[in-house]
């Protein structure tokens, strides 16, 4: 009997909300003491460690309460199939997991569109004119990305 070993990991941008599909073995993931997981904006996602050749912890970077969530899944669960990771706090997707399928139609079924997310966050009930605010988190991420943010005390 065949195992697939291939596995695809799409993990959601902490920085720009976009959802990028990384595709690697099992072999790899557990041979590797360390896999780091980065957007095409250059923002590292996720951060992949085994310590025992028989777990893996994932440090996942969340976009939905930009905290750092940390998960164990074992070799058995990865094998099994779908496993799709959500924000401790809200609930919302943040990463999927494929091992036997297809990862598209995995997100597809599951995935958010990014405006009901800030609906159900009440984001766009929270402001007058949520365009503008949207316009100025994402100049405000642009600057602190290139090191132009800091404070009157020095620290960025």
């Amino acid at each position: 009997m065949l195992i697939s070993t291939n596995i695809a990991i799409a993990v959601r941008c902490s920085d720009c909300g976009s959802l990028r599909v990384h595709h690697t073995s099992l072999f790899e993931l557990f041979t590797n003491r360390r896999t780091e997981l980065v957007c095409t904006c250059g923002q590292h996602n996720a951060i992949i460690k085994t310590k025992d050749y028989k777990s893996l912890w994932m440090e996942i970077s969340c976009f939905a309460c930009q905290d750092k969530h940390l998960f164990k899944y074992t070799l058995k669960q990865l094998l099994r199939g779908n496993i799709i990771t959500r924000c401790i706090e809200s609930g919302i997707e943040i990463c999927f997991m494929v091992s036997n399928g297809d990862v598209d139609e995995l997100i597809e079924k599951y995935e958010t569109d990014a405006e009901e997310l800030y609906r159900e966050l009440g984001f766009l009930d929270y402001f007058i004119n949520p365009e503008i605010m949207m316009k100025s988190l994402d100049r405000i991420k642009e600057l602190d990305n290139k090191g132009r943010l800091s404070c009157s005390c020095g620290d960025n």
